[in-house]
């Protein structure tokens, strides 16, 4: 994938709790908007009147929540060429190479099955660290699949936004 949107580069940089880039949670529609340009996109909106905008060409999903004044909140990617996470490269990363990463950094996480994990029922897999607003999704051989990055949101439902 060749990203030539503003604040991204070939490689998407992930700051767990800040954003990918010079994307940060917190920004608005229209700023996002105004990085990416006139690139094709979906615009969907839920029942509960968040906003979803979905650059398909990228493989990239910005959530923005009604309940925060259309912030952006939810960074979804399952669709990347070169992505990184405090300088390793996660692109056909092993579940057990997702852990050992983790471990490095010293954040903690958990294994997280959706599904009957002692049958081959298994619907979802991922890891999960929530203090670091972070979900890496596994497909069926235990390879990153999918990364779901979010703000911050502490027990209290208190948003924590990025500071510059």
């Amino acid at each position: 994938m060749n990203i030539a949107v503003e604040g991204l580069s070939n490689t998407i940089t992930l700051l767990p709790t800040q954003g990918i880039g010079s994307i940060r949670f917190g920004m608005s529609i229209l700023e996002v908007e105004q990085l990416f340009g006139e690139l094709p996109k979906e615009i969907e909106e839920t029942p509960e009147q968040d906003t979803t905008l979905e650059y398909p060409t990228y493989g990239i999903s910005f959530l923005f929540d009604a309940e925060v004044d259309q912030k952006l909140t939810s960074i979804d990617i399952d669709q990347f060429d070169r992505v990184e996470l405090y300088g390793k490269s996660l692109v056909g990363a092993s579940k057990s190479t997702l852990i050992a990463l983790l471990q490095e950094q010293s954040i903690p996480f958990s294994e997280e099955v959706i599904g009957d994990p002692t049958s081959e029922h298994i619907l979802e897999e991922y890891i999960a660290a929530p203090n670091f607003g972070l979900e890496l999704y596994l497909d069926e051989s235990h390879y990153l699949a999918s990364i779901s990055m979010g703000i911050y949101i502490d027990e209290d439902d208190c948003f924590h936004w990025p500071t510059d």
